[in-house]
């Protein structure tokens, strides 16, 4: 009878632990920067100075400065490829438009900041 209680009460456990760990995850897709820079605190990821890459302009707030990105995975930062609101430097918009494709460069730790943008 005793191991029918422990076998219910792992079973209850293991439930619970798996619904908490989806709802960790659950929105990961379309995160700010600073999300990003508390999911990423303590993992060693090393960092550069300039970090290049690839994606698809999602929106473009001038009025921000701001430009939102759904970008390929970025191997020099460990991150998989994810929608993320990003800073402008003046002048960084240029003739950039959402649903087009961008190779960029960011820089920042924790709040990234787009200095150079072109159409590919």
């Amino acid at each position: 009878m005793k191991s029918i209680k422990f076998l219910a009460l792992g079973a209850a456990a293991a439930l619970s632990f798996s619904s908490a760990a989806f709802a960790q995850h659950e929105g990961h897709g379309q995160m700010t920067a600073e999300q990003h820079k508390q999911m990423m605190a303590g993992d060693g990821a090393a960092s550069e100075k300039v970090t290049h890459a690839t994606g698809v302009v999602k929106a473009v707030d001038a009025a921000k400065g701001t430009i939102t990105i759904a970008h390929d995975p970025i191997a020099a930062k460990k991150w998989p490829a994810m929608t993320m609101t990003f800073k402008l430097n003046k002048g960084g918009l240029g003739k950039v438009r959402a649903g087009q494709r961008v190779k960029f460069c960011f820089e920042g730790e924790g709040s990234y900041t787009v200095t150079k943008m072109t159409r590919i």
